[in-house]
This record gives C-alpha cells, sequence and structure tokens, in this order.
C-alpha cells in the first residue's frame, strides 16, 4: 500500500472514529436529559404524555443507534482496508485499530440496557399513580358479589 492511499484510509479513520464519538456523546446528553426529566418532572404524571415521552426517546434512540450502525460498519470496512499496511513499519498501530472500538452488538446491547432504564424511569410516576389509584377504588368497592 503506497503511502499517499495509507494517509486517506488513516484520514477517514480518524474522521469516522471521530463522528461515532461524536454520536456516543449526543446519545449520553439525550439520555440523561431524559432520565432526569423522569425522574423530577412534576408534569410527567399523566400517563399519556409518558407514553409520548418514551415513544420520541425511543425514536431518538434509534436514529442514533442506525448512525452508530453505520459508522462502526465504516470503521470495520476501513479496518479491512488497511489490512495490507499491517506488513509496513505502523503495521503494530494498524493491527491495534483492528481489535479497538465497540462491535454492532455491544451497541445492541448498550441501547437495549439504557434505553429500557430510560423507559421506565419516565413512566415510573404515571404508572406508580395509576396503580395508587386502582389500588385506592378496590379497598373501596367489593371485589365481588359475595363481599355484599
Amino acid at each position: 500500500m503506497d503511502a499517499e492511499s495509507l494517509n486517506v484510509l488513516l484520514q477517514f479513520y480518524s474522521s469516522n472514529t471521530a463522528n461515532e464519538a461524536n454520536l456516543w456523546m449526543m446519545y449520553v446528553a439525550a439520555t440523561i436529559a431524559c432520565a432526569g426529566y423522569g425522574v423530577t418532572s412534576n408534569t410527567l404524571t399523566s400517563i399519556k404524555m409518558a407514553v409520548a415521552a418514551s415513544i420520541g426517546f425511543l425514536a431518538f434512540a434509534y436514529g442514533q443507534y442506525t448512525m452508530v450502525n453505520e459508522a462502526i460498519f465504516l470503521r470495520e470496512l476501513l479496518v479491512i482496508n488497511l489490512a495490507p499496511a499491517k506488513s509496513s513499519p505502523i503495521g503494530p498501530f494498524i493491527t491495534e485499530l483492528s481489535v479497538r472500538g465497540l462491535t454492532i452488538q455491544g451497541a445492541i446491547k448498550t441501547h437495549a440496557v439504557v434505553d429500557a432504564c430510560v423507559v421506565f424511569l419516565i413512566m415510573y410516576r404515571p404508572v406508580a399513580e395509576l396503580l395508587k389509584v386502582y389500588l385506592e377504588r378496590r379497598k373501596v368497592m367489593p371485589t365481588s358479589l359475595i363481599d355484599k
């Protein structure tokens, strides 16, 4: 592999890695904001509002995941294209690139766990309120005709 091709691939790799990191930082910021909103908001008591907030967050998370998936795919493709440079003086560096970074399966697992936690935090208070009302009504109302 000539030096110019190697330079172009490494620049593209660097740019793609920075893009991937920015996507994850955006996800972390949005996740913290949504979780914080779910925990502290006094306006998020309606189940409809909580469902809408959850759907909005999950739509954002899905969009972010698709962009991260593309960035991971490009990174893995670049590592494959850099493979011929493993015999060059920077070979150990290229080898290190091939074992670094989050995989697509890792991104899926991360999203599954974090997204479930955020939706739980958004839905917790409205569902708890519904359950409280339900249980209070059960105490007042007879459970069957036999109780009358």
